[in-house]
């Protein structure tokens, strides 16, 4: 079996990523083996002009990646087919070619974010029922995410929720080594996953960073640590910048969820649904411990334009067009809606 070393210098032949960015790579695929015991894991995001080894080091990906499954967005082109191809990679990875070729963006985006979490992966969606008529099911699409893409994510929510490798073109006089001509290599070996140090900062940007850091921490890379405790507190920055536009994004889709779990009937008539904010607040609080209070998810209903009332708790009352109209506002894709 070779090294931790040689299999991370890989990463340099086909795309002459630096030491720290093909650490990030190989540390991410190695973290793919635990998807199991994990509830929350972080996209992938290999960003750049053509020529510069994405392609060939979403192969590599392919091949160290726990149940690799590509999709290629040059064929992949409805929602079905998305969200069918997502279904096969369940606690696997999807790895996605070309994704600026996929038709609708806020789609493809959206199936990112559902997918990164336990709390938001089960999807819900019509199929034919045999003899006729429609049923509504729900499908699970937790894993792991690896896009290959020219441009960077549009929507905050996926944002933040990525690790952004930047991929440009090897040093003039140098040349990239094709996937194909690589040597022969023996699988990913299993790593350990650790503690992460408490001194890196919490939160959101913990939550993206901390499968990756649980290796690092396995192999005792303590100078990659360091590296990448600087990355995260540069993302939080931007986070905190960027934290008011996705929360109402967040709070709109927990409560779809809400509608459509245990009786998703409730959203496929035009009955008026009364919920609880606690029923809403209580997962999101799970999901982001250090920044989802009661009092900011009531706020957040009420800019939906959704009115609060008290009844013992803090109430609201909803129906589908509603919920359809609130998303499209704010941008927010979900199948349940449909």
């Amino acid at each position: 079996m070779l090294e931790v070393s040689s299999l991370v210098k890989l990463f340099y032949d086909v795309s002459h990523l630096n030491e720290y960015l093909a650490k990030t790579s190989f540390y991410y695929a190695a973290a793919t083996h635990h998807l199991e015991k994990l509830s929350w894991f972080p996209i992938l995001y290999y960003c750049g002009p053509p020529g510069t080894g994405k392609t060939e080091t979403l192969k590599l990906m392919a091949r160290l990646c726990q149940n690799s499954q590509v999709i290629d967005c040059h064929e992949t082109k409805t929602k079905a087919d998305l969200r069918d191809d997502l279904v096969k990679a369940k606690d696997g990875t999807a790895l996605i070619e070309e994704a600026g070729s996929y038709p609708n963006q806020k789609e493809l985006e959206s199936y990112m974010i559902n997918r990164n979490s336990r709390a938001t992966s089960n999807i819900s969606f019509k199929q034919v029922r045999k003899g006729g008529g429609w049923e509504p099911i729900k499908k699970d699409i937790f894993g792991a995410t690896v896009v290959h893409s020219r441009s960077f994510p549009s929507e905050a929510a996926v944002d933040s929720r990525t690790i952004i490798i930047p991929t440009v073109k090897a040093p003039e006089g140098t040349k990239c080594i094709k996937f194909a001509d690589l040597p022969s290599f023996d699988p990913m070996p299993i790593i350990d996953l650790e503690q992460v140090p408490e001194s890196f900062p919490q939160g959101r940007i913990l939550d993206t960073w901390e499968p990756l850091l649980r290796i690092a921490s396995s192999l005792g890379d303590s100078d990659y640590l360091s590296w990448a405790e600087e990355q995260m507190k540069l993302a939080n920055k931007e986070l905190q910048m960027s934290q008011g536009f996705e929360d109402p994004q967040l709070v709109l889709g927990q409560i779809i969820e809400l509608c459509s779990d245990n009786g998703m009937d409730k959203l496929f008539d035009d009955k008026v649904i009364e919920l609880d904010v606690d029923k809403v607040f209580e997962p999101l609080r799970k999901q982001y411990p250090t920044h989802f209070t009661p009092q900011l998810v009531t706020k957040n209903i009420r800019h939906l334009g959704i009115d609060v009332f008290r009844r013992g708790k803090n109430r609201f009352q909803i129906t589908k067009e509603q919920l359809r109209t609130i998303a499209k506002r704010i941008g927010l894709e979900d199948e349940a809606l449909n």
